[in-house]
């Protein structure tokens, strides 16, 4: 009966994963997509340019409602009444991608409302919204105090570490804490609660009433839990902490391992899904390092420092590698030396809080400036973000049975050497299994990098990427959140060879971010006659990176190896076309690889697919293919009947982004394409 709540909850967590992974949902919203809802709103949770997004409860359910900007601030604990349309969240759509709709699950949200009108109608009489709506306030005047003595980027900073609260922090403060492996200085942890008791131990000892004092000091930790909103490792911390106090309060032995997981199984019976939630996964496994490998390597080295760094960052590798695909190999030196200036800042943090002193802030803000200093600098070094392959589960659990090996085998030297040195293999090679196993078949995949086109084409050690996407939109970056983790996903560090069809943003965007972060041999272009922004920053980073350039046109032969070789059918440096340059002379290539073909052509439109037509009338066999992907998106410009009748394709593909504004695929190219798959049966 030995820690039978640990044997529980890994139960509970190995059936909850198998339904899972069986596709069964353990709660869903089944109710209609659209209609009239009344709802509470129970918390905000951030605005955008032209929206606001509220966190709310329909029928004890909860749902992100997201609203248009207008006069209406609503609070929490505001009955509304709105017309709106239900949707879930976006399902992972491309490997390595990311699952939003589990995403939500694991905050326990049902789904997204997009309301069309919104009015409110009355407040909620709810002692318990009435709680969060002062919690909410005294954040906001935490926050709003922080702002009002503190830089902007400092405030934001302080707010992450004190409060957990991170929207406000720069996305490259957030890279470079993530590149120096100091992400985990950011998530409220048992740190900032032992800070709460110190506080209450120094009082108790003046007012001589410990009892009373330690369910003081509980329900403070309770009240804090909820002012930096109760996040996965914000629970698991003050969950164990209660119970170390409560043990002395009954005298009851205290057991961590037994702490850490009923902790673990309250949050479990709040939300099942909380078990795929990555921050729980590391603060959990980060813990259970420190139990496992703290007291190991505390003989050997004699820093307690050192050793929590070491024990904790032994533990959480593979789980870092698996979401995030990046290893740090300077985590030692970051931790070491921005430890002890966040204790600093942490402890100077909470005092301000409650002393509003002038010399406390000053202080604050050097401190600060120091730490963001120190952090972008080694956030710089080359070893200070690596990027690796997913590992598989199979590598995962080697490397876990490895190191759970070199720290029981404490006597025998020369086994420790030899599962130390497979340890490290396992992390250095990261070894894709399956491919041990060779396959001379052809891979080509299709990203999805919403409106825009991205190919990826695998053979035997080959790696070949033609198009990388791209948005206007600065703010999210295709190629570092999509076409990457996908790559990576797919075990592919290096790419042979880059086929850039334009340098349109839709096609480029996203292959300039894999230039700068991935191993690239050569990028093939052709001649431009049109030289834009995205162009110029091309040449900058092949340049930088010595990357070898090869420029085509109609005739040449790309040869990637014996069996697989591209033709360029377009475009001709002597019929340069004038009309919308950048999509005409775009380049067109069929690949080639025994029997089957595929033909790529770009954003050309009506005028180059008659030019090609014309090029190759005495022999149209060149253009015909297997598979065609469909020029522009599908836009009615391209994919005139004629091109199609001379293809001849027996597939057809189209890249377009969900509910894109310009109604791709276009309905005329669609009944086009239609029609030929008649005409060719």
């Amino acid at each position: 009966m030995k820690r039978i709540i640990c044997s529980v909850t890994i139960l509970i967590i190995i059936i909850i994963m198998g339904l899972f992974k069986c596709g069964i949902a353990l709660y869903d919203y089944k109710e209609s997509e659209k209609g009239n809802y009344y709802a509470t709103i129970i918390d905000k949770v951030k605005e955008t340019q032209y929206t606001k997004v509220y966190l709310c409860k329909i029928k004890r359910k909860r749902f992100l409602l997201y609203a248009k900007k207008n006069k209406l601030d609503f609070e929490i604990g505001d009955i509304i009444y709105f017309y709106g349309t239900f949707e879930k969240g976006e399902n992972q759509r491309n490997y390595g991608g990311f699952n939003y709709n589990l995403y939500l699950k694991t905050r326990k949200i049902y789904g997204i409302f997009k309301a069309d009108s919104i009015k409110r109608i009355g407040n909620s009489k709810s002692l318990m919204l009435g709680y969060k709506k002062k919690i909410y306030k005294i954040r906001n005047n935490i926050i709003s105090n922080f702002n009002n003595n503190l830089s902007k980027n400092n405030s934001a900073l302080l707010s992450g570490i004190i409060l957990g609260v991170t929207d406000k922090i720069s996305k490259d403060v957030i890279e470079n804490f993530q590149k120096s492996s100091l992400t985990h200085t950011l998530a409220i942890s048992g740190e900032n609660f032992m800070y709460i008791i110190l506080i209450f131990k120094l009082a108790s000892k003046r007012i001589r009433l410990k009892n009373f004092m330690n369910i003081i000091t509980i329900l403070s930790l309770i009240f804090f839990m909820e002012l930096t909103g109760n996040t996965s490792s914000v629970i698991r911390a003050g969950i164990m902490t209660i119970i170390i106090i409560l043990s002395k309060l009954l005298h009851r032995k205290y057991d961590f391992l037994t702490s850490l997981f009923l902790s673990l199984l309250v949050q479990i019976i709040y939300n099942p899904y909380c078990i795929f939630d990555v921050g729980l996964i590391l603060s959990y496994s980060g813990v259970l390092g420190l139990a496992f490998f703290y007291k190991p390597l505390n003989s050997k080295i004699k820093s307690k420092l050192i050793c929590g760094i070491l024990a904790t960052n032994i533990a959480i590798i593979p789980i870092i590698m698996y979401n995030f695909n990046i290893i740090s190999f300077s985590f030692l030196i970051t931790n070491l030396l921005s430890s002890f200036l966040i204790e600093i800042i942490t402890i100077l943090g909470f005092i301000s809080i409650f002393f509003r002193l002038k010399i406390i802030y000053f202080i604050l803000n050097h401190f600060l400036n120091i730490l963001e200093i120190i952090i972008s600098y080694f956030s710089l070094i080359p070893f200070s973000k690596v990027y690796v392959t997913t590992p598989s589960f199979l590598s995962i659990t080697i490397y876990y049975v490895l190191v759970l090996s070199i720290f029981k085998l404490k006597k025998d030297k020369a086994k420790k050497t030899i599962v130390t040195f497979l340890t490290i293999t396992i992390i250095a090679l990261n070894t894709n299994y399956s491919s041990l196993f060779g396959t001379d078949r052809i891979k080509i995949s299709f990203l999805d990098v919403g409106q825009g086109d991205c190919t990826v084409i695998q053979h035997k050690n080959k790696i070949v990427l033609i198009d990388g996407g791209g948005s206007s939109n600065s703010e999210y970056e295709i190629g570092k959140n999509i076409v990457i983790p996908s790559l990576l996903d797919k075990k592919i560090k290096k790419i042979n060879y880059i086929i850039v069809s334009h340098f349109d943003t839709d096609h480029v965007g996203g292959l300039l971010e894999v230039m700068e972060e991935l191993r690239v041999d050569n990028v093939i272009i052709s001649k431009q006659v049109q030289e834009n922004e995205n162009y110029k920053r091309f040449i900058e980073i092949v340049n930088r990176k010595n990357i070898e350039i090869i420029i085509v046109e109609k005739g040449n032969k790309v040869q990637i190896d014996e069996k697989l070789f591209f033709e360029i059918l377009w475009p001709n440096s002597l019929e340069i076309l004038d009309d919308n340059v950048l999509n005409n002379n775009s380049i067109v290539c069929k690949l080639n690889y025994n029997d089957f073909s595929m033909l790529f052509t770009g954003d050309i439109e009506e005028l180059a697919e008659k030019s090609i037509i014309e090029t190759y009338k005495k022999d149209l066999k060149r253009i015909e293919a297997t598979v065609l992907k469909v020029a522009h998106h599908g836009s009615k410009t391209s994919s005139s009947e004629e091109f199609l009748k001379a293809v001849k394709p027996k597939i057809t593909l189209i890249g377009v982004g969900k509910n894109n504004k310009f109604g791709h695929p276009n309905e005329e190219v669609l009944s086009r394409i239609e029609k030929i798959r008649g005409y060719n049966i």
